[in-house]
């Protein structure tokens, strides 16, 4: 369940802080199967604040405050600005995008980074391919699939948007993707290296990407 979740996520995060980054949890005689960016962000509050809870929870709150603009802005500029308005108004009245607020888990940052992206590579493509926002894109994609690997197998979709677009000579766009993909696999290096000393051979993110 979310909490047994959240008491792993928790003394991962408690092991990362004290230095210890390749830690076993004996509770389910496994390692850290799952992706770095919830427990060492925990890590990141520990060492800041003590205890990760209230950093968390109001961390929490923050990304999903967020998420009911970046639905309007995808919705205007997808359609109209109807269209994004009545995608804030659902999100706000949607439990789920707060429901988890109050437990160490990584279903908020997803709700807001997967929308995140989607919305600053469409601006990528509305502006012509405006560098700020390829490299903003890879950015946020890069923190999505930290937080959850399952997301890295929607990267090529994204990829692809890069390619199709009409708006801009074909040599722009195979170089915003080249340029994205980079960004991207440099973002991801730390944790590659990571999980090659440990597993003695190449992991995207963690064992499940295997």
């Amino acid at each position: 369940n979310s909490w047994a979740d959240s008491k792993e996520y928790l003394w991962f995060g408690e092991q990362f802080a004290n230095g210890n980054y390749n830690p076993h949890w004996d509770v389910e005689n496994h390692g850290l199967e799952g992706a770095p960016f919830i427990p060492l962000l925990i890590a990141i509050f520990i060492k800041l604040f003590g205890s990760p809870l209230w950093p968390f929870f109001v961390y929490n709150c923050l990304v999903t405050s967020i998420i009911p603009y970046v639905l309007y802005l995808i919705g205007k500029n997808i359609f109209s600005r109807k269209v994004g308005f009545c995608s804030a108004i659902w999100s706000i009245i949607y439990t789920d995008f707060f429901r988890y607020n109050i437990q160490l888990l990584r279903e908020p940052t997803v709700y807001l980074f997967l929308p995140l992206t989607v919305l600053l590579i469409i601006l990528s493509i509305k502006y012509r391919e405006r560098i700020i926002y390829v490299i903003m894109s890879s950015i946020t994609f890069s923190v999505l699939i930290h937080t959850d690997e399952r997301y890295l197998f929607v990267g090529p979709l994204f990829l692809i948007l890069f390619i199709i677009i009409k708006n801009i000579s074909l040599i722009k766009r195979i170089k915003s993707s080249l340029l994205w993909l980079i960004f991207c696999t440099i973002l991801a290096l730390p944790m590659i290296l990571r999980n090659y000393k440990v597993y003695d051979e190449i992991v995207l993110i963690s064992p499940q990407t295997i």
